[in-house]
């Protein structure tokens, strides 16, 4: 589980700075400089462990529930990610400004992307198992 973990962790890091990376060329800024906060790969990993055991669980079951059950756990976790480390440290994690944006904490802006990252971590799940 740890392994499974730090691989979501991973991957979520890299994803946030290649994020960063392409928002920098879209400003025209060739440095491509992108930052992430570690704390990140923390909320990947967790919200990776959390999609591949619901995919486990829900394999059976019709694409709507498993749509709204990846979708529901990814906001809930990068919320209350988002809103303990505001509390722990005054910082952010992310600020969402956008007229999506929920508390500034979650944005459904990037709903599509986290509903497409679910099904590659449920495709990724039922390969490799439990």
């Amino acid at each position: 589980m740890l392994a499974l973990a730090l691989i979501y962790g991973a991957a979520g890091l890299a994803a946030e700075v290649c994020d960063g990376a392409w928002k920098a060329a879209l400003r025209h800024d060739w440095s491509l400089e992108a930052h992430v906060r570690l704390w990140v790969g923390l909320v990947y990993g967790v919200g990776g462990l959390a999609v591949h055991g619901l995919a486990l669980i829900l394999v059976e079951e019709p694409l709507a529930l498993r749509v709204a059950a990846y979708t529901l756990a990814i906001y809930a976790i990068e919320g209350g990610a988002g809103a303990a480390v505001l509390r722990a440290t005054g910082r952010r994690l992310w600020l969402y400004t956008d007229p999506w944006s929920i508390g500034g904490l979650v944005t459904l802006k990037y709903l599509p992307a986290w509903v497409a990252l679910a099904f590659a971590v449920e495709r990724f799940a039922l390969w490799i198992g439990p």
